[in-house]
């Protein structure tokens, strides 16, 4: 965030008539460059401060932690109901759109698929009906 500033206080008052957004893109480019250089010059940080981020944020995905696949597992359930809840929803709208305009069958239709979604969506998340 430094480096972005100041290298906006740099590039922007001497090249005026550049675009922003070609000054924008080199901008980024050194806060990279910069937030890599760092990252290799510094030391790492100590294990317990690990365990301790660890503990507090509970990461998933390629984190190495204990039981990481089990947690995987879960976020992906997750994510998976988060899409069928919400093709679930538009499935409702869009039936009540095609009653609203007077047509039935793309209103049964989507009623259908809200019914059986809302099912299906019901069943993943409490285990019955």
């Amino acid at each position: 965030m430094i480096t972005a500033l100041i290298l906006s206080m740099i590039l922007y008052p001497s090249y005026p008539n550049v675009r922003s957004e070609y000054l924008l893109f080199w901008v980024a480019i050194g806060s990279v460059a910069v937030s890599i250089l760092v990252t290799f010059l510094t030391p790492p940080v100590p294990q317990n401060t690990l365990d301790d981020f660890i503990k507090r944020v509970d990461p998933i995905g390629f984190w190495k932690g204990e039981d990481n696949k089990k947690r995987l597992e879960d976020f992906y359930k997750k994510i998976f109901l988060w899409l069928l809840g919400t093709v679930a929803l538009f499935f409702g709208m869009f039936s009540l759109g095609y009653f609203f305009l007077l047509q039935s069958w793309q209103g049964f239709f989507c009623l259908f698929g809200f019914v059986f979604l809302g099912i299906l969506y019901w069943k993943k998340e409490f285990g019955r009906i």
